[in-house]
């Protein structure tokens, strides 16, 4: 059913071209015997495609009304599938195809009859065709819009996280400058303790001299005025 010339011959079947349903179906049953399946008959594989059919064209149905509460392209697949498991198989071959003869004549339903008992499947509704179209063309929508989202939200998740790399960035660099400012306060702090040491240091010292000068300069002044050395040695000691 998958390959569409099987399914053109079978829509399209006979007598004039020598292929109605019951012989196609005969050639089905064949081939499943070749294959070692023996308990299907000639009624079983009509029936079969009957049902396959209809869950198709129920799918069908579903799909041209998927914006009836399904709103992603998961969801509808799912649906699609619990309507006819081979939907996306048959797709290809029984899209847009309307039936060119009944799906079982009075003729070859005669036919069929004096092997099997084949019952007839409906025929496919007049509005199936643009109803496939419709939903092939909504799932194609669907599909385009859930890959746009898609990419939308990659790039906001690119730009997010180029964002976020760059203020990292950032911040490591205005750490490191804090960390290198901190450095350079710590090293002037140091200098400045220094200075006001070495300052102190220097006014002790010039502090000092200056009064052993005015000490010498005492001794000489005394001195000259006749003092002893041991009056001026009490007087001012150096």
């Amino acid at each position: 059913m998958s390959v569409e010339t099987n399914y053109v011959r079978w829509k399209g079947g006979d007598k004039h071209s020598g292929s109605t349903k019951a012989s196609l179906a005969a050639e089905v049953v064949e081939r499943l015997a070749n294959n070692g399946i023996h308990h299907r008959t000639t009624k079983d594989v009509v029936q079969k495609i009957g049902d396959v059919e209809r869950s198709y064209r129920t799918a069908c149905d579903g799909l041209a009304n998927t914006g009836q509460g399904i709103v992603d392209e998961d969801s509808i697949r799912k649906e699609v599938q619990r309507l006819c498991p081979y939907y996306y198989s048959l797709d290809e071959a029984m899209r847009d195809r309307a039936s060119t003869a009944p799906i079982v004549t009075s003729e070859n339903m005669n036919e069929a009859s004096s092997d099997e008992d084949v019952p007839s499947t409906p025929e496919a509704p007049s509005s199936a065709a643009k109803k496939r179209t419709a939903a092939a063309a909504k799932l194609d929508d669907w599909t385009e819009i859930n890959a746009r989202a898609y990419a939308l939200q990659r790039q906001q998740l690119e730009f997010t996280r180029d964002v976020e790399e760059r203020k990292l960035q950032v911040d490591m660099q205005r750490e490191a400058r804090l960390a290198e400012e901190t450095k350079l306060n710590v090293r002037l702090l140091t200098i400045q303790t220094d200075e006001a040491h070495w300052k102190f240091e220097l006014a002790r010292e010039a502090a000092a001299v200056d009064a052993r000068i005015k000490k010498i300069q005492t001794r000489k002044d005394l001195k000259e005025r006749g003092w002893s050395d041991a009056d001026i040695d009490m007087a001012c000691p150096i």
